[in-house]
Formats: structure tokens, C-alpha cells, sequence
């Protein structure tokens, strides 16, 4: 229970000055993927195995990032208040 409230400070941070439940399913489901990808960029390992596995993860989480943010960017371009949320991520993590 410990964990409520700390979810739940999160989810106010998650959206500068949009309710994280007024978001579309699709730029809450981004900005996850996007929080994961930039976890495991930030990771560092020496060992062989966590590296690996850092790599992998990588993949999984950022590939097509880049992509997913510019359709989302087009799909919103109305919304000023979606468009300033998604304009707070890089527009390039894949490099």
C-alpha cells in the first residue's frame, strides 16, 4: 500500500499540466514505453551478462520510439495540451 501514493505522485508528474487520465490510451501507453526506454539507456553494466541483457532490453523498449512519437505528434497536432506533453520527450532516443 506503501506504493499507492508514490503511483500516484508519479502519474501527476507524468503529465505537466494535463491530468495523466485526461491523455489518450495511446500517449499514456507511449510515455510508459518511453519511461522504460530511457530506464534502460541510463543502465550500465561491466558485467557481460547484465550488459547483455541491458542491450536487449534497449530493443525491445526504444526500437521504433522515434517513429511511434512522430505519428502520435501528427495524430494530435489539434490537441495543444497532448501535443505540449509529447513535445517533453527527445524526438530521437533511436541512434
Amino acid at each position: 500500500m506503501r506504493l499507492l501514493p508514490c503511483l500516484a505522485f508519479a502519474l501527476l508528474l507524468a503529465a505537466p499540466g494535463v491530468e495523466a487520465s485526461r491523455l489518450p490510451p495511446d500517449v499514456m501507453a507511449y510515455a510508459a514505453r518511453h519511461d522504460r526506454c530511457d530506464h534502460w539507456r541510463g543502465e550500465a553494466s561491466d558485467d557481460p551478462g547484465r550488459a547483455a541483457e541491458v542491450r536487449r532490453a534497449v530493443t525491445r523498449e526504444c526500437r521504433g520510439s522515434d517513429a511511434a512519437l512522430a505519428r502520435l505528434l501528427r495524430r494530435y497536432a489539434r490537441n495543444k495540451a497532448v501535443t505540449k506533453h509529447l513535445e517533453s520527450y527527445d524526438l530521437q532516443i533511436e541512434r
